[in-house]
């Protein structure tokens, strides 16, 4: 006579749930992890963040640049601008050296006349009004651009009724490179800072969600 064996008893544990299978109600992968709560938030605000300081420090370099250049340029007007007592005097210039005569503003406009050496006589150039303030008295340009066509001296004569100077033109490249640092540095400074305001805000708001959850 045969023998019946006796049914297995069902499995179970981990190896049932993988017996399982699809059909057995269980998976066999496991679950991805849920993201974190706040995370993308907080990437967002580090990805304003940085790119916020980095415009911050960008545009206040522009501003120091741009404010050091005006200083320079301020210091060096005052020390190139040379007074003609009385309206008069002699100036020594190379050749194609660049001038402006200047008076004190507010005093009438004085005529001057300026003789160089034999065949040599100043050119006019472009008529560029510019200032200076030296000793606490305000300078301004009444002349052109004068360029020097010949080495040597020269002789300045006005009718003026008050002091009349003599100093090179100030830098008009120079003087709009620092007005567009001006803009350029404040504009970036302004823009880094919401920029950064902005990451800012929006990390701690990541970062408080997360410990919330």
């Amino acid at each position: 006579m045969s023998q019946q064996v006796p049914p297995a008893p069902p499995a179970t544990g981990p190896a049932a749930t993988m017996a399982a299978g699809p059909t057995g109600g269980a998976s066999a992968h496991p679950t991805a992890p849920a993201a974190r709560p706040g995370r993308s938030l907080r990437r967002w605000g580090i990805g304003l963040l940085i790119p916020g300081v980095l415009l911050s420090l960008l545009g206040l370099g522009m501003l120091i640049f741009a404010f050091v250049n005006v200083a320079g340029m301020t210091r060096g007007a005052a020390n190139a601008i040379h007074e003609l007592p009385g309206g008069q005097g002699v100036i020594t210039l190379d050749q194609g050296e660049t001038i402006q005569l200047y008076g004190i503003e507010g005093d009438p406009t004085p005529r001057c006349t300026i003789v160089g050496p034999p065949g040599a006589e100043m050119q006019e150039g472009m008529m560029f009004t510019s200032s200076r303030g030296v000793d606490g008295r305000s300078w301004v340009s009444f002349t052109p651009i004068l360029t020097a066509s010949a080495s040597g001296e020269y002789v300045v004569e006005c009718d003026a009724e008050g002091p009349v100077a003599v100093a090179p033109p100030i830098s008009a490249a120079g003087l709009f490179g620092s007005i567009g640092g001006f803009f350029l540095g404040g504009g970036s400074l302004g823009l880094g800072l919401v920029l950064g305001l902005a990451g800012l805000v929006l990390a701690i708001m990541g970062w408080r969600r997360g410990r919330a959850m």
